[in-house]
């Protein structure tokens, strides 16, 4: 019969390489995850910057002789707009966004509560 101790050590060992795979599993769908939204995001910030740019100096260009304090101020309080609610949403996402690692922290502790379960039936 094998000694209990070892054969804890072994199991102990095993499970450990069954969560470190899955943390590393976990980091890697992460990384690519946040690369993929960082490109659409710089994509979305060139393109949404260079139509907002030619909108202004469009609209400046057909209000210039009339109303083009107005025009000014509009297009800026319509951008603070923007911006504001571009913040707010970000913000609404960072605090409903997932929990970094959650898959390998529920394993770590199902692991916990099968060994302290398991050291508790053998005393």
């Amino acid at each position: 019969m094998r000694h209990p101790l070892k054969q804890f050590v072994g199991h102990a060992v095993g499970l450990s390489g069954v969560i470190a795979e899955l943390f590393s599993i976990e980091v890697q769908e992460a990384v690519e995850r946040w690369l993929g939204h960082l490109i659409w995001l710089c994509i979305l910030t060139v393109f949404a910057g260079l139509a907002c740019l030619l909108l202004s100096v469009l609209l400046l260009i057909l209000f210039w002789d009339t109303y083009r304090i107005a025009t000014a101020l509009s297009l800026l309080l319509f951008y603070l707009f923007a911006a504001a609610f571009a913040g707010w949403q970000l913000r609404k996402r960072f605090l409903a966004a997932p929990t970094l690692f959650a898959a390998t922290i529920e394993e770590l502790r199902q692991t916990r509560g099968l060994l302290v379960r398991e050291d508790g039936e053998d005393a």
